[in-house]
């Protein structure tokens, strides 16, 4: 728990080199934010741009019925830039429960895209944890 390990793995048909943390479980807060976002993610890694790669995504979320999927980039979540996944974290925590819905921009290989995330108002609207496609 707590240490970093390296991660390989496969998208788009091209090798990809991570570094994760090993976490015993989620903070009440952090779980909030993966369950209104509807995906996981983590850093993008050594010679990205930056951002947050959603490595999971619920597919009964908002995140999931606008197109996002496992691989995009995050890059802005509302007004805020994401250069990290603790940008993202911050953002979302910061922008839950102030609006319906959120403005989110991603990159997918190479291409911006942006959509409309759902924002649940009140705990009630939370689903589980995300569940992972393929």
């Amino acid at each position: 728990v707590g240490q970093k390990v390296a991660l390989n793995v496969l998208r788009g048909g091209r090798e990809q080199a991570m570094e994760v943390m090993l976490v015993e479980s989620l903070s009440p807060s952090e779980r909030g934010v993966f369950e209104w976002l509807g995906f996981e993610f983590t850093d993008a890694g050594a010679g990205a741009m930056g951002g947050a790669v959603i490595t999971g995504i619920d597919e009964e979320s908002s995140a999931f019925k606008i197109g996002l999927r496992d691989g995009d980039l995050v890059i802005a979540l509302g007004n805020y830039p994401v250069r990290s996944s603790s940008h993202l974290f911050t953002a979302a925590q910061s922008l839950r429960g102030k609006s319906d819905s959120v403005g989110i921009r991603v990159v997918r290989n190479g291409n911006k895209l942006k959509g409309q995330l759902a924002v649940p108002l009140s705990s009630s609207n939370q689903r589980g944890a995300p569940k992972s496609r393929g």
